[in-house]
């Protein structure tokens, strides 16, 4: 079990009970020791793949060849889009933002929409966020901005007050003010001061991209945030990943619940840890894993929630608890007894 902790990133008493109860309701079918063996059987061939010994490599060599690798990733995608040392910030962005909208096509989200999300700013005037871009009226707001740029801006610059009423406002709104639509991702003015280069806001189906911070990340690390965002919209969103926008990009499928055991902690060979600690500047000792953490833990989830539909009759008061009144997520992380 602690093999299980290190590689989830939970607490050993947490995986112990969670994983006993599934394991005992599922008939004991092991799939922990499975889900470790396979894993490291993945591990071995990917870092064969990259050169290494999977039986004489470091952590800490593991990290830099992965940054390094990343790296070059980085630059192939940058080539294959047409992204040269010359195309202006504007359109490496728009071509980050065209690489990430290829990773999906789901059916959509039930969002605001533009007429009623115009209408809701006329009722709640976004104060700040027009003294930040220098607007004296509502109208030359949206007269001049996208409606969902305004909308994504907000949540980075308005106050909690504000929010709290625009979402008061909005749930007195009727169905016929809603649609189903794409999330749309909006570029941000660079004007604005955001701490995030990616925001979400879900009520009109927006993902606000950070002009001013985007400038000097490569368009890959881009299009992994507007991706990673996506996530946040709905179990339609939950799969959507880049491993198949370009054939550079293929060696990293099936990685995103992969790590390294090592003494100093696991390392991740996640796409978007990797790209986190190159952009980011992370070390070996302070390295991002938290992506791979979470994508090993809900991997064995996965593997138990099989059982259900054939959990036996001896045990179907065990499959009603799991489900009735709590979900099977909620029996996974029923927290730990002090």
């Amino acid at each position: 079990m602690k093999a299980i902790a290190d590689l989830s990133g939970k607490a050993l008493r947490e995986v112990e009970k969670s994983v006993g109860k599934l394991e005992q309701a599922c008939g004991f079918p092991s799939e922990d020791v499975r889900a470790l063996v396979e894993s490291n059987q993945l591990l071995r061939t990917k870092l064969s793949q990259l050169g290494l010994d999977p039986d004489d490599t470091t952590g800490e060599e593991l990290h830099y060849t992965l940054i390094s690798k990343y790296q070059k990733d980085c630059a192939a995608v940058d080539s294959a889009i047409g992204i040269t040392r010359t195309t202006s910030p504007g359109n490496k962005i728009s071509k980050a933002i065209e690489l990430a909208e290829h990773s999906f096509r789901a059916s959509g989200v039930w969002a605001l929409k533009n007429t009623s999300a115009r209408a809701l700013l006329r009722s709640n005037s976004p104060n700040k966020l027009m003294k930040n871009l220098g607007y004296r009226s509502v109208d030359s707001l949206l007269k001049r901005e996208d409606v969902q740029s305004v909308f994504a801006a907000c949540v980075a610059i308005e106050s909690e007050t504000w929010h709290k009423k625009t979402n008061s406002l909005a749930s007195k709104l009727g169905t016929t003010s809603y649609e189903i639509r794409q999330p749309k991702v909006v570029t941000l003015s660079s004007r604005l001061k955001i701490d995030n280069i990616v925001i979400e806001n879900q009520m009109v189906a927006a993902i606000g991209l950070s002009s001013k911070k985007a400038e000097s990340l490569p368009a890959l690390y881009l299009a992994l945030k507007i991706v990673d965002a996506l996530t946040g919209f709905g179990e339609q969103y939950k799969t959507t990943d880049l491993s198949a926008a370009h054939i550079a990009l293929h060696w990293w499928k099936d990685t995103e619940h992969l790590l390294m055991p090592t003494d100093a902690g696991p390392v991740s060979l996640n796409l978007k840890d990797v790209a986190e600690n190159h952009a980011n500047n992370l070390n070996f000792n302070n390295a991002s894993r938290q992506h791979a953490h979470q994508a090993f833990w809900n991997n064995l989830m996965s593997r138990y929630k099989e059982y259900v539909d054939d959990l036996p009759l001896e045990i179907e008061a065990t499959k009603q608890r799991i489900y009735q009144p709590k979900n099977f997520a909620a029996l996974a992380f029923e927290p730990v007894e002090a």
